[in-house]
């Protein structure tokens, strides 16, 4: 592979885990709608949980491009991963949010 194919190849990894964090993170945010009593006053979780979900989806990315030991074309192993955020509730009120992050390589 050449340079510039490869680093297409990283920037496209790092731009769909950011879309991916920003768009579960405003899932959760409009999850967490229902459980309130007021979900018109409530409606900034939406964006409070986009960008909660952006900066795991960019903690992600690096971590995929410099912080993971294999390398992206090493095609010898299969490799799973998952990560979901939950939103941490209590009385009613957001507190914060939880990131969960599960590998599994065989």
């Amino acid at each position: 592979m050449g340079v510039q194919v490869q680093a297409a190849d990283k920037l496209t990894v790092f731009l769909k885990s950011c879309a991916y964090g920003t768009l579960g993170g405003a899932a959760v945010g409009l999850a967490t709608l229902a459980f309130s009593e007021n979900p018109g006053g409530k409606i900034n979780n939406v964006s409070r949980g986009a960008s909660l979900g952006l900066y795991a989806g960019i903690g992600y990315g690096l971590f995929q491009i410099y912080g993971n030991p294999k390398k992206m074309d090493d095609e010898a192993s299969v490799s799973q991963s998952a990560i979901w955020i939950t939103p941490l509730l209590s009385s009613q009120k957001i507190q914060g949010a939880q990131l969960n992050w599960a590998q599994i390589t065989f």
